[in-house]
């Protein structure tokens, strides 16, 4: 049934007819599991915190600044490559950026540890900090990290037209990744006793699978962590999860938080079934007038991105994680004015908003 499929917003009998609220939020909760602009904004400000946390725990592990004077910076650069690897009459290319740490390897023989870069910048601290740093340290590894093309640093000034966005896919990543590494192999000479590691999480943990996969004479392993490798159309189960996370009292959810996230988003379908949009643009300041079905959708979704991104990064979130936001959904005096605060919090913390 609907309400089954549904998991963390619905778990009513609903009637037969489903309302164009309910429409939308199938189509947002059952197809979609990477989120829309609201978990873009809450991942990017979280990866952002990561970023100041390798900071420290890079300085930590330095003993600055006692140890200034010994720091040696990794090495930064620019591969031309291909814009694309599969056609040989195309001559076009982009400069992609890489870091290489020579810090912890012992010559010649020692292992080759690849972090692969994913949907955003990299920095120099993908070879400073980090789990796979601390790996190489332990295993006297070469460190690398390649950044992802069309993300950071590594893009053309017409990347982003409609006709170059085309050569933005996991087929070409994974064609760079193999350069990248006959960059690297000939320029340290390289050979068989060196192995190479892959690392990479969420999107490029599913690279580093299928860079193992493409390319076994290339890599000897690969972490992949968190890696959605196998796409599937009808995605029920990361907001089972979601339901799951915002009533488990373990990490300050509760069954009366999701009963209220749950008539919030009714609540909203309701209204958007009334065909008062004017109410939730005032009640949820979206910035602009939502008009048509598109706009319907980009509302609803950022409202749901709040729920979903909460329960994703949890504590990496200060503010707006669980036991924070299910508080703000108890409290209020009912479960719609709960949604209003829950999305205005985030709007402070993030820069996120329903409005699009």
């Amino acid at each position: 049934t609907v309400s089954r499929k549904l998991g963390f917003v619905f778990r009513s009998r609903l009637p037969m007819m489903i309302t164009l609220g309910l429409q939308l939020l199938l189509v947002l909760l059952l197809g979609r599991a990477d989120g829309g602009w609201n978990q873009r904004q809450i991942r990017k400000k979280v990866h952002q915190l990561r970023e100041v946390q390798n900071y420290k725990d890079f300085y930590s592990r330095l003993g600055f600044p006692k140890a200034a004077s010994l720091y040696v910076p990794p090495i930064e650069g620019f591969l031309t490559q291909p814009l694309d690897h599969f056609n040989r009459r195309n001559n076009d290319t982009y400069r992609q950026r890489y870091w290489i740490n020579e810090e912890f390897w012992k010559r010649p023989d020692g292992p080759v540890f690849l972090l692969i870069g994913g949907e955003g910048a990299e920095s120099e601290f993908s070879v400073l900090a980090g789990e796979h740093v601390e790996l190489a340290q332990k295993h006297q590894a070469l460190l690398v990290a390649l950044e992802h093309r069309y993300y950071g640093a590594s893009i053309n000034q017409d990347g982003l037209t409609l006709e170059a966005m085309r050569f933005l896919s996991s087929q070409q990543a994974l064609a760079d990744l193999a350069s990248f590494h006959l960059f690297v192999s000939q320029k340290y000479n390289l050979t068989q006793k060196n192995p190479w590691i892959s690392f990479g999480g969420s999107y490029p943990g599913s690279l580093s699978a299928w860079f193992r996969l493409k390319f076994p004479h290339l890599v000897y392993a690969a972490v992949a962590s968190s890696a959605p490798v196998r796409a599937e159309l009808d995605f029920t189960d990361y907001n089972k999860v979601v339901a799951q996370s915002l009533s488990d009292p373990v990490i300050g959810g509760s069954s009366q938080c999701l009963d209220r996230v749950r008539k919030s988003f009714q609540e909203v379908d309701s209204i958007l079934h009334a065909g008062n949009v004017s109410k939730l643009e005032r009640d949820f300041s979206s910035c602009s007038p939502l008009q048509g079905p598109d706009d319907y959708t980009e509302f609803v979704s950022n409202l749901a991105d709040i729920f979903m991104g909460a329960v994703q990064y949890n504590m990496e979130s200060p503010g707006s994680d669980v036991r924070k936001i299910c508080g703000h959904m108890v409290s209020a005096q009912s479960a719609y004015e709960g949604l209003r605060i829950v999305n205005s919090v985030s709007s402070s913390l993030w820069g996120a908003n329903s409005h699009y």
